[in-house]
This record gives structure tokens, C-alpha cells and sequence, in this order.
């Protein structure tokens, strides 16, 4: 039985603000992490100026210290290492770019890359309060429509997770996701991906809304 299909979202900003550009450093490594937890904030591809200022302006209200590992303008994502996952949630809670925030456990430039520092990364201790809990894989692709087949074939892959619960679309108790990137030329996309990721997903919000924001809560 495949885990889920997957599904990819519209997104729109509803408002204007404007910032002067500035130029800044981005770090590739993906090596451990130099402060607790590594998160991946994937962030709607719009008014892209705006992202890094606004994360910095949100982790200064908190106080938070972010330490930046890939500080993305132009792609649909930011990398920070962080204390904890609170610090996680209330960047996510006053964020209007992020749409998705996860607990990176993989990342690779192919897919089987990917896979393969996932199953040799130890993820015992982090799944096993998760085993016999219900959960679903999300699966999302920047600029590329995936069929049924193709999302399904996607999910199975990750097959090898070491979980027994019951799979839930609706209200899981534990979501991993795995997001793609193909790049921006809508008109020569690569059969596959430049950028994979996968984690646990910490919690998502609807792009530039105060209102809507969801957590993964585990009980």
C-alpha cells in the first residue's frame, strides 16, 4: 500500500513591501551541525528581496541567534542550524515567506544521493517515539507537476523508514517531508531534481497569512 500521494499548492502574497537589495554570503556546507538542530524553511518563491531581512527581523524580536548554513534570495529555501525546535516555531509563527518548516534529516543533489545519507544517517532514537504512530509523507516539486505514478513511486522509496504505524492523510501524528527542486526554466526542466530534502516537518503556514498556521504536535 503506497503511504500517500502528495500534492503541490498554489501560493500569492497579498501584500507590498520593499527593501533595499543587499548582497549576501551563501554557505553550501551540509556537514554537522555547529549549533544544535538543522531546519530547512521552504519559503514561497516571491518578492524574494524581502526573505532574509524578514528572517533576521523575526529571530531579533525573539532574540535568537540564527546561524545561517545556506542564506538563499534567489531559491525557494533557507538552511539555519538553531538551539531547539521551539526557536524553529517561533520563527516559522512571525515568518510570512516560510510555507514549510522541517527538521532536516537528508539532502543530496540526486535523489539517490539523498537517500543514501538518509539510510546512513542513525535516525533510531529520532523515529522510534514515532514508530507505531500514524504518519504520511508529503511530497513537493518546485516547477515540476508530478504525476500520480511518479509521487507514488516517490514515497515508496522511502520505504526503508523505520515505522509500523498506521498511514493517515488527515491529521497525522508525524509528517516527513520531501521537497524538490528542478530549477526555474519552466521550458527545459531536468528529468531530475538539482536539490532534494527530506525531514520531519515541524510545522507549515498558508505564505503571507497571519492566520493560517499549522504545527505537528506529538502526543
Amino acid at each position: 500500500m503506497p503511504y500517500l500521494a502528495a500534492e503541490e499548492r498554489p501560493h500569492s502574497y497579498d501584500f507590498f513591501v520593499s527593501f533595499h537589495k543587499k548582497s549576501f554570503l551563501i554557505s553550501s556546507s551540509m556537514g554537522s551541525p555547529r549549533r544544535g538542530l538543522r531546519y530547512l524553511f521552504w519559503c514561497a518563491n516571491e518578492h524574494l528581496d524581502f526573505r532574509i531581512p524578514e528572517f533576521e527581523a523575526v529571530a531579533s524580536i525573539f532574540g535568537i541567534g540564527i546561524d545561517w548554513v545556506e542564506k538563499n534570495e534567489r531559491r525557494p529555501w533557507v538552511i539555519i542550524d538553531l538551539a531547539s525546535e521551539s526557536e524553529a516555531r517561533k520563527i516559522l509563527s512571525r515568518s510570512l515567506s516560510a510555507k514549510y518548516c522541517v527538521e532536516l534529516f537528508a539532502e543530496g543533489r540526486t535523489l539517490k544521493e539523498m537517500h543514501h545519507r538518509l539510510q546512513e544517517k542513525d535516525l533510531r532514537d529520532t523515529l522510534e517515539p514515532h514508530r507505531d504512530k500514524s504518519f504520511k509523507i508529503y511530497v513537493e516539486a518546485f516547477m515540476r507537476k508530478l504525476s500520480l505514478e511518479e509521487r507514488l513511486a516517490k514515497i515508496e522509496a522511502f520505504s526503508y523508514l523505520p515505522l509500523s504505524g498506521p498511514v493517515r492523510l488527515k491529521d497525522p501524528d508525524l509528517v516527513l517531508s520531501c521537497f524538490e527542486f528542478y530549477g526555474f526554466d519552466h521550458n527545459n526542466l531536468p528529468q531530475e531534481p538539482e536539490r532534494v530534502f527530506f525531514g520531519r516537518c515541524i510545522g507549515k503556514r498558508c505564505p503571507l497569512s497571519f492566520v493560517c498556521l499549522t504545527y505537528v504536535v506529538h502526543t
